[in-house]
This record gives C-alpha cells, sequence and structure tokens, in this order.
C-alpha cells in the first residue's frame, strides 16, 4: 500500500514555487502600514503572513505585539506610543526586516 501511495502523489510542482512568496507581500504590507501609524491594517496584514507561511520571520512576534498594545497606538496621533512601538520592535523583531523598512523605522523612533 505504501509504494501505490508513493504513485500517486503528484510531486512535480514541489520546489517551483516558494512557500513564502505570499507571507513575504503580506509582511510587507504589514511594516508599510506601521509605517503609516494604521495598527488595524498592520495586524490584519501580519495575521495573513503567518497564515501564509506559519513561523515566518518575525510576523507573529509583532502580529502578538500589535495586538497586545493596540489601545495605545489606535490613535495615530499618539506619537509616544507609536515611537515606543518603533523602539520595542526594531530592538526585539527586526530579524529578517527589510533594511528601507528599517531605516524608515529608525527615524520615526527618533522624532
Amino acid at each position: 500500500k505504501i509504494q501505490n501511495l508513493s504513485k500517486d502523489l503528484n510531486t512535480s510542482s514541489w520546489g517551483t514555487t516558494k512557500a513564502d512568496d505570499g507571507a513575504e507581500k503580506f509582511e510587507r504590507q504589514g511594516f508599510e502600514f506601521l509605517l503609516q501609524k494604521d495598527v488595524e491594517g498592520a495586524i490584519t496584514a501580519f495575521n495573513n503572513a503567518e497564515q501564509k507561511t506559519n513561523g515566518y520571520h518575525m510576523v507573529y512576534d509583532i502580529w502578538n505585539y500589535l495586538r497586545k498594545n493596540k489601545a495605545g497606538l489606535s490613535d495615530a496621533t499618539n506619537n509616544a506610543a507609536w515611537k515606543n512601538a518603533y523602539t520595542d520592535i526594531l530592538k526585539n523583531f527586526s530579524w529578517k526586516m527589510p533594511l528601507d523598512i528599517k531605516d524608515k523605522m529608525i527615524e520615526l523612533s527618533k522624532n
């Protein structure tokens, strides 16, 4: 029976697309929402990235952080909360963060 099962598996398309193709797009969107101080959009995008590829970069950790800090970040004019969030994300969740995003976030964390 094991031999019959292996014959039924179609592996011709394996490896032709990266498993994280969608996750990368959603991660990027999440960072863009963060830079625009849109916590709702960021939460959704990072969740979508995690759903596409479980464990992709730091998307789960960022999503979780944003959910826990959503109340303070819901007000885009709350500069202190956003500055703190950018600093925390840079310090704790910047592994594999795109360099252009990292540079912008560093700048925003100082302003």
